[in-house]
């Protein structure tokens, strides 16, 4: 039978490529967007940090951890603003950062 994209299988080594070319092309974007907050924190004369984390780890549980290695004095983040509904099925970072965190935090909402 020929190979149409439907129905073609992808060989392992090619999706192990394909990954690693993600993982690349993302950590450039990360380390990009932090260099971008970093001249903004400058320009704007704030005092702070840059810090980005990963492993897996359920967001809102990594924030809080390292707001308190960093001994933060204030979270400020967004939210997506989901609904109800569906925030109550997924979870939100953001609400569970509100209740978990030992420092003030403020959300930002999408208007």
């Amino acid at each position: 039978m020929p190979s149409t994209k439907e129905n073609r299988v992808i060989p392992k080594h090619n999706c192990l490529s394909l990954i690693q070319r993600f993982s690349f092309k993302f950590q450039f974007q990360l380390l990009s967007f932090s260099f971008v907050l970093l001249k903004l924190l400058l320009f704007l004369q704030i005092s702070g940090k840059v810090r980005s984390e990963g492993g897996g780890a359920k967001p809102g549980e990594v924030i809080v951890k390292i707001a308190d290695e960093e001994k933060a004095t204030m979270i400020v983040m967004g939210t997506r603003g989901l609904g109800k509904v569906r925030r109550t099925i997924m979870g939100s970072v953001s609400d569970y950062v509100v209740h978990h965190a030992h420092c003030p935090v403020i959300v930002c909402r999408r208007e």
